[in-house]
């Protein structure tokens, strides 16, 4: 049986004490993109857990899978938001982007701050369709991190039944032109979803905004790319203010798919 799901990927910028940066003044407009986009799925970047309880108390119909990248609900996390009455979790797990994966904050490749992938295998219930879906948020200055990273992804993946469509979401720092989009896209044979999208909206902005960009800067550096026999029925960046307020100082992605067998 074939089917369709929206999934979103969203940096909702940690809470900042700087001006119009706080998330008091943001967490309702987060809240309202989201529901206005209706995603199925959200792989999200730079959330608090108090963020993430704040957006699981407006967003009633999804629960979440996470782990705070310096342990426990410590740091910012990197979580998979679903709908839970038509998902069901079948296995996930928390791993950082680093020479020892399974050792909690641990960093090795020249980062500042420890990164951390989450990934988690969903059961659709209605069409006991099975998938993967991954998360993450690459280091802003180690090239070497980023590249590391890559390739532990890669390493992951490979650990994955094959059988099952993989869709991987995050912030990656850097835009299309960079060695380790390239790296995803032909060594890691995934596809971009604005490459095979039958629509695209925006395809011009990229989705770094900072707070007063409209355009969202000159590089695209939120992905969505995916390992799977699916049509792309659209993609697009929301550069959607609300009452002249940016959400974010990031642009969400959303993208529709629809799997055949």
């Amino acid at each position: 049986m074939n089917f369709s799901l929206q999934l979103m990927s969203y940096n909702i910028k940690y809470d900042s004490a700087e001006e119009n940066e706080g998330w008091s003044e943001r967490r309702k407009l987060v809240g309202k993109i989201i529901k206005q986009q209706n995603p199925d799925l959200i792989g999200m970047q730079e959330c608090l857990y108090h963020q993430i309880t704040d957006l699981q108390e407006m967003l009633s119909g999804y629960s979440w899978i996470g782990f705070g990248r310096e342990g426990g609900s410590k740091g910012e996390f990197t979580p998979i938001f679903y709908k839970k009455k038509r998902f069901r979790v079948i296995e996930y797990d928390h791993v950082w982007l680093s020479d020892t994966p399974n050792k909690i904050a641990s960093k090795t490749w020249g980062n500042i701050v420890p990164r951390i992938v989450t990934w988690v295998l969903f059961l659709d219930k209605d069409t006991k369709k099975t998938f993967y879906q991954i998360n993450t948020h690459f280091d802003n200055h180690s090239a070497l991190a980023r590249v590391k990273s890559a390739e532990l992804i890669n390493k992951i993946i490979n650990d994955f039944n094959p059988q099952f469509p993989i869709l991987l979401s995050g912030d990656f720092n850097v835009g299309c032109n960079s060695e380790i989009y390239s790296y995803f896209t032909k060594e890691g044979s995934f596809v971009d979803v604005w490459d095979t999208a039958i629509k695209t909206e925006n395809s011009s902005l990229g989705s770094f905004n900072d707070f007063h960009n409209l355009t969202g800067g000159k590089d695209r550096i939120d992905w969505i790319l995916m390992k799977a026999k699916a049509n792309v029925n659209f993609v697009k960046l929301v550069n959607d203010t609300v009452n002249n307020q940016f959400p974010s100082d990031h642009f969400p992605v959303v993208t529709s798919l629809y799997y055949m067998d």
